[in-house]
């Protein structure tokens, strides 16, 4: 990467003026030891997609966390009781160009993407 150290690229837009790039939705909407459980795939995604917008799906207590692992552009709060998947997101904007399920919890996982 070039520039400071530990910034990455910005991510390229597709279009022009205010059209959003290409987004990432990643969804590991559970605790701290999930997340970083997770650093090794968001790692991955960064690396193989650096013109992506990086959205971590998870709890608004771990923005900080998140932000902190230089991988995340910026974090979607969502949260469901216990160890449950949400219900939905409030993603705004067109459906993400990828979804990733990092929950693991089969088809409720996947239906909590948005569809585009």
């Amino acid at each position: 990467m070039s520039g400071e150290k530990g910034k990455r690229p910005a991510a390229r837009g597709r279009g022009t003026g205010t059209e959003p790039g290409p987004r990432v939705l990643v969804l590991r909407a559970l605790g701290l030891g999930d997340l970083l459980t997770a650093v090794p795939a968001l790692r991955a995604l960064r690396r193989e997609l650096p013109g992506h917008e990086l959205v971590l799906a998870a709890p608004g207590r771990l923005a900080a966390a998140a932000g902190a692992t230089g991988l995340v552009d910026r974090l979607l709060p969502a949260c469901a009781p216990g160890r449950a998947v949400p219900a939905e997101l409030a993603w705004d904007g067109p459906a993400p160009d990828l979804a990733v399920d990092l929950h693991g919890n089969g088809p409720p996982s996947h239906s909590a993407a948005p569809a585009g």
